[in-house]
């Protein structure tokens, strides 16, 4: 859990991989990736709530059915969790944040579709 917000090492995992699908251009016709990834580690239903619940957050936003942009606060918390040493967030999702971030609209949501 991070301190003072209600992000848990679930919801950090989902960021994370989208977005690395996002930087890695998922097809459209691709299976869904973020559910396989989790496969084993968590239930379908878990993964939906979860999701739901960064929307609510305002840490990602659903775009069509299983595409997703992740906001410019759900980059900066996965780089929170990053510098914290919280969760499994690597360098590598750091500098991925950091990019999306540069180069996003700024509209409130940036990055690409997931």
């Amino acid at each position: 859990m991070m301190p003072g917000i209600s992000i848990d090492i679930v919801h950090l995992m989902i960021l994370k991989l989208i977005l690395h699908a996002v930087r890695e251009n998922m097809r459209d016709d691709a299976p869904n990736p973020l559910w396989l990834s989790l496969a084993g580690h968590i239930s379908k239903a878990t993964f939906y709530r979860k999701v739901s619940e960064l929307e609510i957050m305002g840490l990602l936003e659903r775009v069509s059915r299983n595409k997703y942009l992740i906001s410019v606060g759900g980059y900066l918390a996965l780089l929170f969790a990053y510098f914290m040493h919280i969760g499994d967030i690597d360098r590598d999702t750091a500098q991925a944040a950091i990019n999306a971030i540069r180069g996003g609209n700024w509209g409130g949501f940036s990055g690409g579709v997931w």
